[in-house]
């Protein structure tokens, strides 16, 4: 995970960016993912696979009503 962190800080990489919440998703780190989808989303509004991702890791996380509202935006409803 430090890898990937460092080298999307070096390029901003939206696919890195991509992984890396995913990663965090794969590894359990459900706030951690949370977190990072919602900073990542802000970076990249246009992409629904941060936005799928944090959704998960919301779920995961217990945050319900977060996860709610974010699959709301990805279904664009």
């Amino acid at each position: 995970m430090e890898n990937l962190t460092c080298q999307f800080l070096q390029t901003y990489n939206e696919k890195l960016a991509v992984d890396l919440v995913r990663l965090a998703r794969c590894s359990n780190f459900h706030y951690l993912g949370a977190i990072l989808g919602n900073y990542l989303e802000e970076i990249f509004p246009h992409n629904l696979d941060i936005k799928e991702e944090q959704s998960i890791c919301q779920l995961y996380s217990n945050e319900l009503e977060k996860a709610y509202f974010t699959t709301k935006r990805v279904l664009g409803l």
